[in-house]
This record gives structure tokens, sequence and C-alpha cells, in this order.
């Protein structure tokens, strides 16, 4: 369940793993990048799609197949060593990545999916029935989960800048969602904090009807695929652009987008991160 879901992030990028990619790509080719840090993939079930999307994605921009090259990480500081990289023209990472590194990296989002006609995303705490009544229950216990990993971002935007986790929680990362969920099925944890996508697959757990919820944050915007500063001309987001609009129309990349709930990719707006950055910079006078 949870594997589908993580998966189900990769192919929205439409971005490959290394080695993985068409064998046309070169070391030179400009590359995509995905660094999905909240959890675990994995990659031999991604190998096989991820390559057939990055060539429908190509076909669809009019250039040549192996034009980029995929890469992929779960590592934080992996994900920013490959954004350093002069190679990397187009990122996808967490949204707290986004807000941290936008303006030192001039980072410009170029399209989002949207996935159940949402182009939003939240963030829940989920307790044990009876356990807890509210956050404020929650001070000192402890809450897992992948997403506990960037308590900044926590902080900053899902808290909107009224509680520090780092203080107010103790936090127990792990790489996986439903290893923590079974830990608090099984009293290990007090909380774990889940994300849209991982609270729509909670129904299908046998031990969900146990939880419930005492937080949820307000709406934020979905990781959005980057253009990386100078090195991403215009014609490059043009062509990019133009093969993510026809992606989902495509006989070839229809098949991926009905799996996984996506009506379409959509040309971010530039006033889609204005809320959360406005939080972001708030978060700095703290």
């Amino acid at each position: 369940m949870i594997n589908k879901r993580i998966l189900a992030i990769l192919f929205v990028v439409l971005l490959g793993i290394p080695g993985f990619a068409d064998p046309q790509a070169t070391k030179d080719a400009p590359a995509l990048v995905v660094c999905y840090t909240a959890g675990s993939v994995n990659r031999r079930q991604a190998k096989k799609a991820t390559t057939s999307m990055l060539t429908v994605m190509e076909r669809l921009a009019g250039i040549p197949i192996g034009t980029y090259q995929g890469k992929f990480t779960s590592k934080t500081q992996e994900c920013l060593d490959l954004l350093k990289d002069k190679g990397t023209h187009f990122i996808s990472p967490t949204l707290g990545f986004f807000l941290k590194y936008r303006k030192q990296y001039h980072l410009r989002p170029v399209a989002f999916p949207k996935v159940h006609g949402r182009t939003q995303d939240r963030w829940y705490i989920i307790v044990r029935k009876g356990a807890y009544t509210d956050i404020q229950s929650l001070k000192g216990k402890t809450i897992g989960g992948p997403l506990v990993e960037d308590a900044e971002f926590l902080r900053r935007i899902v808290f909107k800048n009224k509680i520090d986790p780092a203080k107010f929680f103790i936090l127990k990362h792990s790489s996986r969602a439903l290893r923590a969920l079974r830990r608090l099925a099984r009293g290990k944890l007090d909380a774990v904090i889940v994300d849209q996508q991982q609270y729509d697959a909670l129904p299908s757990l046998p031990f969900a009807k146990d939880f419930t919820v005492v937080f949820k944050s307000d709406p934020m915007p979905v990781p959005s695929i980057l253009a990386v500063g100078k090195r991403t001309t215009k014609k490059d987001v043009r062509l990019f652009t133009k093969a993510l609009s026809g992606f989902c129309k495509d006989p070839k990349g229809k098949p991926f987008c009905d799996l996984f709930g996506i009506d379409t990719f959509v040309p971010a707006k530039k006033d889609v991160y204005h809320q959360v950055e406005a939080l972001w910079n708030a978060g700095n006078k703290k």
C-alpha cells in the first residue's frame, strides 16, 4: 500500500533512477532529478516504469530520446549535492527543500500534478483512538514517521510558526510511513504525521479503524517540478511544460495517470507559493 503511494510520487515527476534511464542518454546530458526524502523506494519496481515515462516525455517534447538523464535520491544531502551540480536543469524536491533553497539557486516552479482533482496537500497527525484529544495533549510525547525529518518545515509551514516540534515533541524519524503506523498501532509511538496521499491510503490498513486525527494542517501546494537558475532556458521550460500537459492524454502516458489518479499536469502559477513563502520568511524572525 505505502510502496505504491511512494512510487506514485516518482511516477508523478516523470523522472528516472541512475542506471535506469534510456541507454542513449550520456553523462553530459542535462539531468532531471527527483529527491524523495519522505520515505523509502523500491528501485526495482520503479526501473521499467520510470524509463518508459522519461521516453514518453521526450517524445512529446519533440526532442531526441536520451536528451535527458534521470537521477534519484532519497537523502537530503545528496539532493543538495545534485542541485549544486551544473548539469541539473530540473529538480523535484520536497516543498521544504524548495522553500529553503529557492533564492540561493533561483528555483522556479514549472508544473505540478493534479491528483483526484487536487493540487494541494495537507499533513495530518494520527493517534490511537482515546489516547489523545488534540495537539496540545501531545506535548512531550513521541511523534514518528518519515515527515518528522524536516523539523524546520514543520515549524514554519505545518504549524505556522506557533509550535517548534523539536522542543514540543520527541521526534522519532523512520524511513517508512507504514513502519511508523505499525509502531503506533502497537503503542510504541504516541502519534504519526502523514501527508495527504499517506492519509488517503490509511483505510487499506487493518488497524486503521483504531486511529483518529488530532491535527490537520492548512492546505499547501503539492511538490512541483522546478527549473534551476539560468541553466534551464525558457525553451527548456516550454518543451518540458508541453510534454507534461499532453502526457495523460498520450496512449502510453494515460495508463500511468489512470493508475495513480493523475488527472493532468498543470503549469505552476506565479502566486501558488506566495502564502507558504510568507510563512517561511516569517519563521526567520522567530
